[in-house]
C-alpha cells in the first residue's frame, strides 16, 4: 500500500481515534495524550502495513496496544491522598490470631470457674456487649 494512502488514512481517523480515547478515559486532557500518542505509533509503523483492505484491523489492533500500555504506565504511577478519614486495612498476621485464640481459651476458663449467675453476667456483658 502507498505511504500516501495510509497518512492520509490516518488523517482521516484522527477524530475516531480521539473519540476511542476519550471513551476510555474519560478525561479530555488525559484523552488527548493517549490520542496523540496513538497517532504517533501509526506513523512510526505505517511502512509495516501491505494490504489497505487490513488497514483499520491494523489501526484498532495499534490502539488497543498503545491503550494497554497507557494502562500499565498510570497503574505504576497511580497514588492517592491520606487523611484522617482514610482507612487503610491492617494485614492480619497469624501469629495474632493465635494469640487471640489463646487468650480467648483462657478467658473462657477462668468464665468458667464462676457460679452460674455471674458467668453468664461475665459472657453477657464482656462477650456479647449486652
Amino acid at each position: 500500500m502507498e505511504a500516501s494512502n495510509i497518512y492520509e488514512k490516518i488523517k482521516d481517523s484522527i477524530d475516531v481515534i480521539f473519540a476511542f480515547a476519550l471513551k476510555r478515559t474519560g478525561n479530555r486532557h488525559e484523552a488527548e495524550d493517549l490520542s496523540q500518542e496513538i497517532i504517533l505509533n501509526l506513523y512510526s509503523s505505517a511502512e509495516g502495513i501491505r494490504d489497505s483492505n487490513a488497514f483499520y484491523g491494523w489501526m484498532w489492533a495499534v490502539a488497543g496496544n498503545v491503550y494497554k500500555a497507557y494502562l500499565r504506565k498510570k497503574e505504576k504511577h497511580s497514588f492517592f491522598e491520606l487523611d484522617e478519614n482514610t482507612y487503610l486495612p491492617v494485614p492480619v498476621l497469624i501469629e495474632d490470631l493465635v494469640a487471640d485464640k489463646e487468650q480467648i481459651g483462657q478467658l473462657y476458663k477462668e468464665i468458667s470457674i464462676l457460679s452460674g449467675l455471674y458467668r453468664e453476667t461475665m459472657v453477657l456483658y464482656y462477650m456479647k456487649e449486652m
